[in-house]
């Protein structure tokens, strides 16, 4: 379209929707693959729908390759097609630090049975994704493409109606978990340095482990010697099977050295030797 059609399209969509309080604007599908129009053109647009819109609602643009400036001041979120960037926390929190804004990670690949290879992921695949996305400090979307003859673009995707797949459930786990934790909620604690933790320092902490089984975890949480020194109980989460297992005591940190504190007596936590295993620890 020209850019007059642009401007008088833009100005009535926002007028038809702008009052719904469920909605924010997503400038384009795969604007990158949009060859009709430059970055500058995209801008514009951005601008017209602002002033447009009375109600000020999130803004945001999606790309196959080419990353939006997400800086710019028009743009509420960074919204990624990246499903690679959620198969670890570092990634993930790395997209936020650049992007200086919420993240998130709206096609990360879906759960289905599609021909197509960013459609035929596994239940446990999505979940993990969502799991790396929250520890980076970031949201990921989740959607499915089971049909019945392995086309995509006739499934829940594309066609809404009932969700098949066994994600769904386990994300609505992680969000009870979310719920319970701290308000206003998690943050990536000390990402560069391995730890891959998130929650709010001396008060609360996540380590998630996806699709490693590991029997145990040494118990190391950052901290400098002046920091609190303080008592937690801790949780094994089974994020596949959607179990809360309490770990008997509670766990007593002092300084181990000059960057991570432990407890002397209790220098680790036994685990399960299973996937998609994580550990939750409350200041008691």
């Amino acid at each position: 379209m020209s850019r007059a059609d642009d401007e008088r399209y833009l100005r009535y969509v926002a007028a038809r929707f702008g009052a719904f309080r469920n909605v924010w604007w997503s400038m384009a599908n795969e604007y990158d693959a949009i060859h009709s129009k430059a970055m500058a053109d995209w801008d514009h647009l951005f601008q017209i729908l602002q002033a447009a819109d009375p109600h000020d609602r999130l803004r945001s643009i999606h790309q196959i390759t080419l990353y939006y400036d997400h800086r710019k001041p028009w743009i509420t979120h960074a919204s990624v097609q990246n499903g690679a960037a959620v198969m670890d926390d570092v990634p993930a929190q790395l997209h936020r630090s650049f992007a200086l804004k919420p993240v998130i990670f709206d096609e990360v690949r879906y759960e289905g049975n599609s021909d197509k290879r960013w459609g035929w992921l596994k239940g446990e695949e999505l979940v993990e994704r969502f799991w790396w996305g929250t520890i980076g400090g970031t949201y990921v979307g989740h959607s499915e493409t089971f049909s019945s003859d392995h086309n995509a673009d006739y499934s829940w995707l594309g066609q809404g109606g009932t969700l098949a797949g066994t994600s769904a459930p386990r994300l609505a786990f992680l969000r009870k978990i979310m719920e319970a934790g701290p308000t206003p909620g998690i943050e990536p604690i000390q990402t560069w340095w391995g730890y891959h933790l998130a929650g709010k320092e001396h008060a609360y902490y996540l380590r998630y482990f996806g699709e490693a089984r590991p029997t145990e975890w040494q118990l190391l949480l950052p901290g400098r010697r002046n920091d609190p020194h303080a008592t937690y109980r801790a949780d094994i989460i089974d994020t596949w099977n959607m179990t809360i297992t309490p770990v008997d005591g509670v766990f007593a940190m002092s300084p181990r050295d000059n960057y991570d504190f432990h407890d002397p007596d209790r220098p680790r936590i036994q685990l399960p030797g299973k996937p998609w295993i994580a550990v939750r620890l409350v200041k008691v």
